[in-house]
């Protein structure tokens, strides 16, 4: 017996000396395994650093977007102006229509939904009453004062210094048009000169020099004119 468990333990021996000398199939698989995860990791880190990167011009742009959008930069330019634009506007608006005619410039727009939307308006209460359709005259006097408060903002960033008019006088009644020449003989005292094209008659009397074109068939002559020349 005891020869016998001496045998049993010598082949237990063997089989297990067997097993250890045998390679393990899957060594190589497991290798490959752990070169594919480290791989990957790497590609995960150079993966998350460009996420990064890409989050980050992102945030740059949307700031320079915002900056110089709507909202941004113009915007602010905008807000800046609009209270010297509004009371320079109602200024020539005193003149032209003996304060019956005001107007607001705003830079934002209340839906009505109740929010606001980034955009100019205007508005004119005319002889009291709020948003009311301005008559032929009061169009002329209206686009007549906001182009010369214009003319006033650029004024203050540029060396220009005349005005130049083209038919002003349009769809005024008397009253009106001696309220334009009042206005012109202002500006005339404030710029170095002005400039007015009319058909009107009357003209003359309100500027130092002019010049009158005359056509005749399809000729078409200038002379110059004062204000005590008489008019043809």
């Amino acid at each position: 017996l005891r020869q016998e468990m001496i045998r049993t333990i010598a082949a237990h021996a063997t089989a297990i000396a067997s097993i250890e000398a045998e390679t393990n199939p899957h060594e190589s698989q497991i290798a490959d395994l752990r070169k594919k995860k480290a791989k990957f990791e790497a590609e995960k880190l150079q993966l998350e650093a460009d996420v990064n990167l890409a989050a980050s011009t992102l945030a740059a742009a949307k700031f320079w977007v915002h900056g110089f959008g709507p909202s941004g930069l113009p915007s602010i330019i905008l807000d800046s102006v609009m209270k010297p634009l509004t009371e320079r506007t109602n200024h020539y608006l005193e003149i032209l229509a003996d304060g019956d005619i005001v107007g607001e410039f705003r830079t934002q727009k209340t839906l009505a939904s109740g929010e606001s939307r980034d955009k100019i308006e205007m508005s004119w209460t005319i002889e009291g009453n709020v948003d009311v359709t301005p008559s032929d005259g009061q169009q002329t006097k209206i686009r007549v004062a906001v182009d010369l408060a214009l003319m006033d903002l650029a004024s203050e960033r540029s060396s220009v210094d005349l005005l130049l008019f083209d038919e002003v006088l349009g769809g005024l009644d008397s009253e009106g048009m001696q309220r334009m020449l009042d206005l012109l003989l202002h500006l005339r005292a404030r710029k170095h000169s002005v400039f007015v094209i009319s058909h009107a008659h009357g003209m003359t009397e309100a500027f130092e020099t002019g010049l009158m074109v005359t056509k005749s068939g399809k000729i078409s002559s200038v002379r110059e004119i004062g204000p005590t020349s008489k008019r043809n």
